[in-house]
């Protein structure tokens, strides 16, 4: 959605400046998945995480799905660019199940 220019993102960003932008981005985009790799013990680790990792990001995408059945994204966001709600769909689709397989190689790696 970044590329499409949507308006929310300038508007936050005109709003907040570079610096507070920036950091924001980084604290909702990144810092928890480096928390979440910080604070886990990979001797805890199983084959059964993949199943929950998997599971994690199915639901996650299934209240993506709700919550896009009643509101349009494309008009929350004000991506004028984006013609059609099936490509959000897909970037969060493709979102997800990235981050499933990123998980489930972390696991596989380290558990």
């Amino acid at each position: 959605m970044g590329f499409s220019k949507c308006d929310v993102f300038e508007d936050a960003y005109e709003d907040s400046g570079s610096a507070i932008y920036i950091l924001g981005n980084f604290v909702m985009l990144f810092f928890p998945l480096i928390a979440a790799i910080i604070i886990t013990d990979v001797t805890e680790i199983t084959l059964s995480s993949v199943n929950e990792v998997c599971c994690s990001c199915a639901l996650g995408l299934g209240v993506y799905f709700i919550w896009e059945f009643f509101e349009d994204p494309i008009d929350v966001y004000g991506c004028g660019n984006i013609k059609s709600p099936v490509v959000s769909l897909i970037g969060a689709s493709c979102a997800v199940i990235l981050s499933g397989i990123l998980g489930s190689i972390f696991i596989i790696e380290y558990g």
